[in-house]
């Protein structure tokens, strides 16, 4: 009897980060209004399309581009315009206006103070030219951890120092998370992220 409540409680705890997401409106979304709001600027037919590898090491970008069912909405207009999009199940974020190069990532968690997500290297800190054709490519199709801040507008890249100041005014995760063996691990940091993001 015991086991068997236990085990409830830890299949409880296991789902409650994918039961914090929320399902915004199927749509376009302009800007972070909007998705406050949830209350897209138009419901147009959009087709989400992940790229192939190939595709992204010749081109770069991110995972995910949007394209119109009948070509009817311009393709600059959902490359460099649209801040998000969502298709009733997933949100996927436009990283064009995050200097995070083209195209869209899909949302990880989203919680009160983050949206959390993987992406390319930002543009500000991208040294692909130093590696060649081989590095560029490898380079082109990694992807990093980010949160992006409600309330500021601004993106993080998560390393264990960025991590570490975001958890500060939480000391209990702070002194769990300092106590990991291995701080740089990206699933250790995602799940302190999401603990975060409650």
């Amino acid at each position: 009897m015991k086991k068997g409540i236990l085990f409830i409680l830890l299949v409880g705890i296991i789902i409650i980060p994918v039961k914090a997401q929320r399902n915004y409106p199927k749509g376009i979304y302009l800007n972070l209004n909007e998705l406050n709001l949830m209350k897209p600027s138009a419901d147009y037919d959009i087709i989400v399309e992940e790229r192939t590898k190939g595709d992204i090491v010749m081109y770069g970008g991110n995972d995910y581009k949007l394209t119109s069912y009948d070509n009817s909405i311009k393709k600059r207009y959902l490359k460099k315009e649209v801040f998000a999009y969502s298709d009733g199940k997933n949100l996927f974020l436009n990283c064009f206006p995050l200097k995070l190069y083209s195209g869209y990532t899909k949302i990880l968690n989203d919680g009160n103070k983050y949206f959390i997500f993987k992406a390319s290297i930002s543009q500000d800190q991208d040294l692909s030219y130093m590696f060649g054709g081989v590095g560029g490519a490898m380079q082109a199709t990694k992807r990093y951890l980010y949160a992006y801040d409600k309330a500021t507008k601004t993106v993080i890249p998560i390393t264990t120092n960025t991590l570490k100041k975001l958890l500060k005014n939480n000391q209990n995760l702070l002194d769990d998370y300092l106590s990991e063996q291995n701080k740089e691990n990206e699933e250790i940091q995602l799940k302190y992220l999401i603990m975060l993001n409650r």
